[in-house]
């Protein structure tokens, strides 16, 4: 093919061609994947770790909780006032007496006395209660972004829970 036109459809034949042959081309393609699926992978892998890190805190203000329950048994019999209780559970939990709330009330018939002291008529059920609430929070190891909204990630970059322990123990 001598003409000018010829040598430049052979040329776009050759070229059109190449092009098909890089779409068929399967070389390589692992890689782009790996590097197109590694960054949601390790958003997934951190975020599980840092889920770990959250619900083992959280825990362990749940057990402070308990303890402070606990040792209100352990004081029913000596007569205790349990104004200690809230203080000693602030500090097994690592927070501020203002994050924690101490409730102690009376049921007799399963209503609700204003006073923990009073005594109930002789015919009524008696109990006593105690419940340990505690409020804290946990600050995630890595800014999430709009995903950490949907953990519920507050304007401090935390994410507030609350624990509560009860003992009935009269």
């Amino acid at each position: 093919c001598r003409y000018p036109a010829c040598i430049l459809r052979l040329t776009m034949n050759n070229t059109t061609q190449k092009i098909w042959d890089l779409f068929r081309d399967d070389e390589g393609t692992s890689v782009v994947e790996l590097a197109i699926l590694s960054p949601f992978a390790a958003v997934l892998l951190l975020g599980m770790i840092d889920t770990s890190f959250a619900f083992t805190e959280k825990l362990k203000t749940e057990q402070a909780a308990q303890r402070a329950v606990e040792k209100a048994t352990a004081f029913s019999g000596a007569g205790s006032d349990y104004s200690d209780l809230d203080d000693e559970a602030a500090q097994d939990a690592n927070v501020p007496l203002s994050a924690v709330t101490m409730d102690k009330w009376l049921e007799c018939d399963g209503t609700r006395q204003a006073n923990f002291n009073e005594i109930c008529a002789n015919d009524e059920l008696i109990s006593r209660h105690i419940s340990i609430t505690i409020d804290n929070s946990y600050t995630p190891l890595f800014n999430y972004g709009p995903i950490g909204r949907l953990a519920q990630v507050n304007n401090n970059g935390t994410i507030p829970y609350s624990v509560d322990a009860q003992v009935r123990i009269q």
